[in-house]
Parts: C-alpha cells; sequence; structure tokens
C-alpha cells in the first residue's frame, strides 16, 4: 500500500502568476521529510496503523522515554508524532522516509490542521447574529442575544444554544486543494 499522507506546516501565504498572467492565491506548505517510528500491527495492537514523526528536537527537549522511541526507529527525535491508520502495512518499515515525493503537480489533497483561537467573543461575532432594533427606545439591546431559554419548562438552557464563548481553536478540515507546486529541495 502507497502511503499518501504526510505531516507538515504552513509557512505562510503568497500568490503565482499563471501564463496568461492572472494570479491566485496559494499556501506555502514545508512537508516533510516524515520518518516511521512505529508500525501498529492487528496482532500485536489490535489494529493497522503507522506513527509519522515530523521536525527536529532540540537536544535539551528530549526526554529518555523518547529517546528511546526515536533509538529504536533509527532517526533523531522529532517534534510532532501523529498516527495515521491504514488498511495494511505490507512494504512498510519503520525509519522509512516519506517525503513530498508522494505528490505531483495537479493532485487533490485534503489538509487539517487547527484554526486560529480568537478567545471569548459574543454571539455577534461567533455565530453571525443581526442583534436587536436600533430605533424606537430600545438603547441596550443593539448587540445583545434576546431570549434563550423556553421559560418554566424546561426551566434551563438547551446543551448546543449558540451563545457567546470561546471562537477558534477548532480541528477544521478543507477538502479539493490542488498541488500548484513542489519544491523537491525546499520541502
Amino acid at each position: 500500500m502507497a502511503i499518501d499522507f504526510i505531516i507538515g506546516r504552513k509557512l505562510g501565504m503568497t500568490r503565482i502568476f499563471d501564463k496568461i498572467g492572472s494570479d491566485f492565491p496559494v499556501t506555502i506548505l514545508e512537508s516533510g521529510p516524515c520518518y516511521i517510528t512505529q508500525v501498529k500491527t492487528i496482532e500485536k495492537e489490535g489494529y493497522c496503523s503507522i506513527q509519522l514523526a515530523f521536525l527536529n528536537k532540540l537536544e535539551r527537549h528530549i526526554k529518555k522515554a523518547e529517546k528511546g522511541h526515536f533509538e529504536k526507529a533509527g532517526v533523531k527525535s522529532k517534534k510532532y508524532i501523529k498516527e495515521f491508520k491504514i488498511d495494511s502495512i505490507s512494504s512498510i518499515d519503520i525509519g522509512q522516509k516519506i517525503d513530498v515525493d508522494i505528490f505531483e503537480a495537479g493532485d487533490l489533497i485534503t489538509i487539517s490542521g487547527i484554526s486560529k483561537g480568537k478567545g471569548f467573543a459574543g454571539h455577534m461575532k461567533r455565530h453571525g447574529f443581526g442583534g436587536g432594533r436600533r430605533s424606537h427606545g430600545k438603547n441596550s439591546v443593539m448587540r445583545k442575544s434576546g431570549s434563550v431559554g423556553a421559560g418554566t419548562s424546561p426551566g434551563r438552557i438547551w446543551a448546543g444554544t449558540r451563545m457567546a464563548g470561546r471562537m477558534g481553536g477548532d480541528k477544521v478540515s478543507v477538502k479539493n486543494l490542488e498541488v500548484v507546486r513542489i519544491e523537491k529541495e525546499k520541502n
């Protein structure tokens, strides 16, 4: 089975011009090299998966248990470790290097990551509510949420009611992004 996933990080954004002169925005990612640090099997763990590691870690930040784990795989200690479930582990070795060579320009990929945390936000910013009327003596309800309860019964606020709270910091996936260009020497 060919591995079709990799760990990376966002470096920034820019724009690229095509042959006609039109420009379009692109995100620059540094992806790999990643190393397989552990292979989990059905016999031992009950499911098939591989563990990928990315980005070297400073020597002073390495714990002894981590050091032993990475030495067993034969790679330097890494900062990010992620586990991916796969169907079969045939032709996969511990310490194997996975690079951007698995992708080609024009491939459609899915990117997953954590969105920017925006802290505690009100209901208007967080959920796009419109607020109250701005006329006829309503001087204090412009940015208020209005009624949120259902009266005596049930005598509480329903779970999942859209109210003020922490915004951002969620796992987000964007599907069908096109790989525009690959620079193998820069990963």
